[in-house]
């Protein structure tokens, strides 16, 4: 608090009528020098701000994300995009013809290889996994900033777009995912959410939590991952702001009843 008083003739501040702390007391001779009051003020102030910055709490944590091992909270999903034509385009219709003509000894190759024993037919059967491209790879980053170790934590994530699923992989074998085992047995997976348990984060410490998978629709450009902690001593939430930008691999097919539309999946690719 600051406070001024003005004094009258011959009076002086041993007479006032209240304490007063002499170590932050600034006297003016002049009342009229009202430019040194303002400094004055102006200084004592910015010195308040200055300490109330440079205090740690004692419970603080930040949630942040690191897509695809990049340091911009940036999505590349990839998606199929079929094209509707009524005539193939010359360039693509080219680009097809040689293509084929690479790929299609290549595959009687396969076809031989996967034929010829029993062991190479269960072999076959086995890389009928196909992994799902529009799904896409999270990594997350759990920092204490406070200067008290953060004990027995629950951390949730969900999405604020619930059109946005969550997955342990994205390998499929038929119409499902592969189970995958993940390296803590404090992390779970389920389709609107995942959840993390950390038994002590000391302060000033971070960690990497268990990656996952997010499926984000073609048509979000923009999202955000919403966080919540609950430890023993400490509450708190926030969010991370994610951008979106697919990838379409566009594939033509002439068809003259459906020219002009177009149809965009996930882009599933054969291991």
């Amino acid at each position: 608090m600051i406070t001024l008083a003005k004094l009258g003739r011959g009076e002086h501040v041993e007479f006032m009528p209240f304490d007063i702390n002499h170590n932050t007391l600034t006297t003016f001779r002049d009342e009229s020098d009202l430019k040194n009051i303002a400094l004055w003020i102006k200084n004592i102030i910015t010195e308040v701000v200055k300490e109330r910055e440079n205090l740690v709490p004692d419970y603080d944590c930040e949630v942040s994300l690191l897509a695809e091992l990049l340091l911009e909270p940036i999505l590349h999903p990839q998606y199929k995009k079929t094209v509707y034509v009524a005539k193939m385009p010359e360039s693509v219709a080219e680009l097809s013809k040689r293509v084929e003509k690479i790929v299609k000894p290549v595959r009687k190759m396969q076809e031989f290889a996967i034929g010829f024993s029993t062991q190479q037919r269960q072999w076959g059967r086995l890389s009928s996994l196909k992994t799902n491209k529009s799904y896409s790879h999270i990594m997350l980053s759990f920092w204490n900033k406070g200067t008290k170790a953060l004990e027995n934590c629950n951390l949730t994530i969900e999405a604020e777009d619930k059109r946005i699923l969550f997955a342990t992989t994205n390998v499929e074998r038929g119409n499902s995912f592969v189970t995958n085992v993940i390296s803590s047995l404090h992390t779970h997976v389920y389709d609107d959410h995942v959840s993390f348990h950390i038994e002590t984060l000391n302060p000033h410490d971070s960690s990497l939590l268990d990656s996952f998978y997010i499926y984000v629709p073609h048509s979000i450009t923009s999202t955000k991952l919403l966080w919540k902690l609950s430890s023993k001593t400490f509450r708190t939430e926030g969010e991370i702001g994610i951008e979106v930008k697919p990838e379409y691999m566009v594939h033509y097919v002439e068809n003259v009843e459906k020219a002009g539309t177009e149809v965009i999946e996930d882009y599933v690719v054969a291991e």
